[in-house]
């Protein structure tokens, strides 16, 4: 019987470096503070569990998430150093430390944020994305857990935002690479507050996934809560295949029009009544007016006394931020229970500096709806009982 690894505990020499302090543990790896010996640095260092470690797919994601950060090279994605493994075999890569907070600590602690800091968050992560889709990589955990605000220290102030955990990222292989993909045929991978509908429908995922859930993540820092939410996991899947998001106008009536606008098209159900690509919606972004908004107004301009993304939603569990459902839908079952259409509403389509031309969805055609609700009763049902 093989011993249990030794654990890393302050002063543990992981290659060239030595552990300062556990910074988190979430999902399938934890990650430290270290000090680079050879150059006196402080770096971050994420170590694959022990328990995955034997896993020859967990290794080869682990493995991939570095690799994915390292190929993007771009100042709003973290970066990645160096990579190896422990004594004990696991598999660690090494990353610039960070010295700020997630977008998910700054809304449990601030509330929603003024419209020209969003803006300003929204254009960084946007241009992180657009940066990994060039190399044909699709993030499809864009979430504000995954997204660091560090505090620039220059005249006037500043943030800097770093996406970070490409951990279930979507890799496409490069010619004669022949990558083997990771995720099974019928298996779902991402957050269910942020996955776009079309995962939910095929499990796939594209840059136009990413765009969605970035509408989200804008949602939520404007309003302190994402469009769809409920306690239970099956009813937020339902909405994002079937509900149509409220305005943010509707909500917080000192957004502007054109800043909704902007929001519903990322959140458009069909993924090609989205922007085109994050070069797009980049130039969209840009050109929205810069306009001041009362920093902590919330639904309905009453800021709440806790986070409401914590009030309305079940938090996600340590560990299960991201989540894996297995599909294998009982077609009569679901066409009984989720029979019907689609709520639609009718919007505009933000083109660059324009948001008067109408909406796709407007046109006849859509999703076939029955595969939708098969595919989502399935889904969600895994998701709960993973959750």
């Amino acid at each position: 019987m093989s011993e249990a690894p030794e654990p890393i505990v302050p002063g543990t020499r992981v290659g060239g470096y030595a552990i300062v302090r556990e910074l988190g543990a979430g999902g399938m790896a934890t990650v430290y503070e270290a000090r680079q010996l050879s150059l006196d640095r402080r770096v971050a260092i994420k170590v694959l569990g022990a328990e995955h470690s034997a896993d020859p797919a967990m290794v080869e994601r682990f493995r991939r998430e570095a690799k994915a950060a390292a190929e993007i090279d771009h100042d709003n994605v973290v970066r990645i150093v160096d990579s190896g493994s422990t004594d004990d075999g696991a598999p660690y890569f090494v990353m610039e430390l960070l010295a700020g907070r997630n977008l998910a600590e700054i809304l449990r602690d601030q509330g929603p944020l003024p419209w020209p800091r969003v803006r300003s968050l929204a254009l960084q992560i946007a241009a992180a994305l657009e940066a990994a889709h060039r190399k044909g990589i699709v993030h499809r955990d864009v979430k504000p857990a995954n997204c660091i605000v560090n505090t620039l220290d220059q005249p006037g102030g500043g943030e800097r935002l770093k996406v970070c955990d490409f951990g279930i990222a979507k890799l496409d292989a490069g010619p004669g690479e022949g990558q083997k993909p990771l995720t099974k045929p019928g298996t779902l991978v991402g957050s269910t507050r942020y996955m776009a509908p079309e995962q939910f429908v095929s499990g796939q995922a594209t840059p136009r996934s990413d765009i969605y859930a970035l509408g989200i993540v804008i949602h939520e820092l404007l309003t302190g809560a994402p469009p769809f939410r409920s306690k239970n996991p099956m009813e937020v899947v339902t909405m994002h295949v079937r509900d149509q998001p409220p305005s943010l106008s509707s909500l917080r009536p000192e957004i502007p029009e054109p800043v909704s606008d902007f929001v519903l098209t990322c959140l458009a159900k069909q993924p090609e009544q989205r922007f085109a690509d994050m070069s797009e919606l980049r130039a969209a972004l840009d050109a929205l007016p810069s306009v001041t908004l009362a920093a902590g107004a919330g639904v309905g301009g009453i800021r709440s006394s806790m986070p409401p993304t914590e009030v309305l939603d079940r938090p996600e569990p340590a560990g299960q931020s991201t989540v894996t459902a297995f599909v294998d839908p009982p077609t009569a079952v679901v066409e009984a229970a989720f029979g019907g259409h689609p709520r639609r509403t009718r919007r505009r389509r933000p083109a660059t500096g324009s948001f008067d031309q109408p909406l796709d969805s407007e046109r006849s055609g859509g999703w076939l709806w029955v595969a939708v609700v098969v595919v989502l009763a399935a889904a969600a049902a895994g998701l709960y009982l993973l959750s």
